[in-house]
């Protein structure tokens, strides 16, 4: 079963099965698209990775880092073992 790993600045924000959250998506994902929501600049890539990784039932982590300038990076790293 594939897992996902979300990490954003240092913090584990989900470490979950991927078929968890495709049945009930976490809060915090429904929370950064939810209507009114000023998403954040990286929530985009972020979506498009879990999606692919869905698409394919391919364990991910997506590690974020972000600074107070307003720049961000992600890194995707498709992971065999689970945590």
């Amino acid at each position: 079963m594939a897992h996902t790993v979300i990490t954003i600045d240092g913090e584990t924000i989900l470490d979950d099965p991927l078929d968890t959250w495709q049945r009930r998506p976490p809060e915090l994902l429904a929370s950064m698209i939810s209507p009114g929501h000023d998403p954040k600049p990286y929530t985009k890539a972020m979506m498009i990775a879990l999606a692919d990784a869905a698409a394919h039932q391919q364990p991910i982590h997506i590690n974020i880092q972000t600074s107070r300038h307003g720049a961000w990076t992600l890194t995707v790293t498709p992971t065999l073992a689970l945590p």
